[in-house]
């Protein structure tokens, strides 16, 4: 295995992470709102190459966007990907949270405000900020785990 995309993965989640670092050291603005967009469309790149990172390991040459491309490569689907349905169906697990975040981000602004809020009580809404924090700490966490798992093999 090359490991493009471990290293294409690692690269976006880095600069995404930076970006977000950034953002919250604005003040407010048009500066602020750069660096939010750019860690977001960061975010989806590394999504994106994790998914293809997962299919890069099994041997697989195809590219994926979803993790539903990236399940239909598998019978059965192996734990790694099962993990990320699981966290994908939490409502506050940190894939669920990104593809919802990736949801408002790629839906049209002339679909109104209702389309870009999450269907969440505005009590349990979490803030831009920490709704990002979460998913970064997850995507974070996750990759050191499952990268500590295949260097155990």
């Amino acid at each position: 295995m090359s490991g493009s995309w471990q290293r294409y993965t690692d690269g976006k989640l880095f600069l995404a992470q930076w970006h977000h670092d950034r953002a919250s050291d604005c003040v407010g603005g048009l500066g602020r709102r750069a660096h939010e967009e750019a860690a977001d469309a960061l975010l989806a790149q590394a999504w994106r190459g994790l998914l293809n990172e997962l299919l890069e390991r099994s041997g697989q040459k195809a590219r994926v966007d979803t993790l539903e491309d990236l399940e239909a490569f598998y019978d059965p689907v192996p734990p790694e990907v099962v993990v990320l349905r699981q966290e994908g169906i939490k409502p506050e697990g940190w894939v669920s949270l990104l593809l919802a975040r990736l949801k408002r981000i790629q839906a049209p602004e002339s679909a109104g405000q209702g389309a870009e809020e999450p269907d969440l009580l505005a009590s349990d809404r979490l803030t831009p900020q920490a709704e990002r924090e979460k998913i970064f700490t997850g995507f974070q966490g996750y990759l050191s785990a499952l990268r500590a798992t295949w260097q155990e093999f």
